[in-house]
């Protein structure tokens, strides 16, 4: 097998606890041909700068770079796309400065991707030593990836934390968003697929975090919130793909208030007309908890496929229909309070050239729809 040059690209802001093991992790790599570990810095007020400078000292390869010498911290999408612009091996591997890898984590998707002629490849997310947020968050991404087995084969991205691109996919995708504030990995795989490259995670590689953003609850709310306006953007920018956005406001939002809203008004109503029918509201809700508790048992039983045990498994199961809904339920209400009025999400949809084409195909399908003709508003 050749062994093409790659470039490692780090971003970091603040991340003084994380970043000498990211940057031990980077530099033990066993591949042979990493040609550079360029770390982009976004603007970070603590000792980061500080613990890269030494790493310079002990690894050659090791680069500093700060995201903007204004001091202007523009977010994770334009600290990566200078990265990549700054880089010279043939594939880019990404990192941010919180994670790390085993020492055969390059290799592997190296091989893997040219086995496969793919774009990109990543390994799959796992929070160490988690804390009682990053169990939920860990049980969250092992489901979806559980019971959905073709997201794995052909995902529509990769998340940026841990992957591997061939970097002349990037340069013709055109790179990050910076505009973006988040969901900017999300952006670049519908331009890669399009392109005709093609992404897929490796499943028995991991990448280990230390995800500050779970380790308080503010944090965890300010997270959700900059979710929800990166979501609301990715919305504006591909109005097609992400309308189906919409359908959380009922399932997160609506159908959930209107059923705590019916609950209560029943069990006010009920109580004034007879003790004894206060009962009835309550077993509704009870019905409903336990609805939650066979969710969480079945995700129990699904999470024994997971590669490593979580500390509280049992009990995060339990409760993690709840933190579900919770993430949810504040992601859709800041994607709400950024994203167009649905009218102008769907004037956008119809100026995309992929609904044209679908309005083309309906009406040349059969002279029999010429009387119920789709029409381009």
């Amino acid at each position: 097998m050749r062994h093409p040059t790659v470039s490692l690209v780090i971003i970091t802001r603040n991340e003084e606890a994380t970043i000498g093991a990211c940057l031990e992790s980077a530099c033990r790599q066993d591949y042979p041909n990493i040609v550079e570990i360029i770390v982009v810095d976004g603007n970070s007020t603590d000792r980061t700068p500080e613990i890269v400078r030494e790493w310079q000292q002990r690894d050659h390869r090791v680069r500093f770079v700060e995201e903007d010498p204004n001091r202007t911290y523009r977010g994770p999408a334009a600290a990566r796309k200078l990265g990549i612009a700054l880089a010279t091996g043939e594939y880019v591997q990404l990192f941010n400065g919180d994670v790390t890898v085993e020492p055969d984590y390059v290799s592997k998707l190296v091989e893997f991707a040219l086995e496969n002629d793919l774009a990109g490849t990543a390994g799959l997310r796992w929070n160490k030593d988690p804390t009682l947020l990053e169990d939920f968050v860990n049980i969250r991404y092992w489901i979806y990836w559980l019971d959905n087995p073709s997201v794995i084969e052909t995902p529509p991205f990769l998340s940026s934390d841990g992957a591997l691109y061939r970097r002349a996919d990037l340069l013709s995708a055109g790179g990050y968003d910076e505009t973006l504030v988040a969901s900017e990995d999300c952006d670049l795989g519908y331009r890669i697929i399009s392109n005709g490259g093609r992404l897929r995670y490796l499943k028995d590689l991991l990448i280990y975090h230390s995800d500050p953003h779970y380790q308080a609850v503010r944090d965890f709310y300010d997270q959700q919130k900059w979710y929800g306006k990166g979501g609301a953007q990715l919305a504006t920018k591909y109005p097609f793909r992400y309308a189906a956005e919409q359908n959380k406001v009922r399932s997160f939002v609506i159908y959930p208030v209107a059923r705590a809203g019916l609950w209560l008004t029943l069990t006010v109503v009920l109580g004034c007309v007879s003790p004894l029918l206060v009962l009835l509201p309550q077993i509704w809700l009870i019905r409903n908890l336990w609805r939650l508790f066979k969710e969480g048992w079945k995700i129990y039983r699904h999470m024994r496929n997971a590669p490593t045990p979580t500390r509280v498994r049992t009990l995060c199961c339990c409760l993690f229909p709840v933190f579900n809904w919770t993430r949810y339920f504040l992601y859709t209400v800041f994607y709400l309070r950024n994203v167009p009025p649905p009218a102008e999400l769907h004037r956008r949809w119809q100026l995309e050239p992929f609904f044209s084409s679908l309005v083309q195909a309906a009406n040349d399908q059969t002279p029999m729809m010429t009387s119920a003709r789709l029409v381009d508003d």
